[in-house]
């Protein structure tokens, strides 16, 4: 082979193997706090998503999933008491785990308010999610 053609060879080798390891791969597992709301997520089919957000259901108010959009809710969410005492009543974190199926987009929305209460909810958080 010619100088020319094995300069070319390698550099298009090296051109596929810097494009395979760049950004280019869709992440498996997401995890996403407040301040994630608003913000587009990506996520590869079969990966999972977390959700975390800052709750006290000692106060009747707890976080639901009004919308899950292209992701499943796996089981019922977690919670993780808060602070070093994690003293009865005290807030903590709501955690919940989705998995990402299949392809698709929608909206992932979640708002926090009493159950039982008909009002608009307390907060709301959503992010627009795509599962590739």
């Amino acid at each position: 082979m010619n100088g020319r053609i094995c300069r070319t060879v390698i550099f298009g080798a090296l051109l596929i193997a810097l494009l395979a390891a760049s950004g280019c791969s869709t992440p498996r597992q997401v995890g996403l706090l407040w301040a994630d709301s608003g913000k587009p997520v990506t996520v590869a089919t079969g990966g999972t998503v977390t959700v975390s957000l800052e709750s006290n259901p000692s106060t009747g108010y707890t976080w639901d999933v009004k919308s899950p959009g292209p992701l499943q809710l796996r089981g019922e969410p977690a919670f993780e008491a808060g602070g070093e005492a994690k003293a009865v009543g005290a807030a903590g974190t709501q955690v919940f785990t989705f998995e990402a199926p299949k392809a698709g987009t929608g909206t992932l929305t979640l708002t926090y308010q009493r159950p039982w209460e008909s009002k608009q909810p307390e907060k709301t958080w959503s992010v627009d999610v795509t599962v590739k």
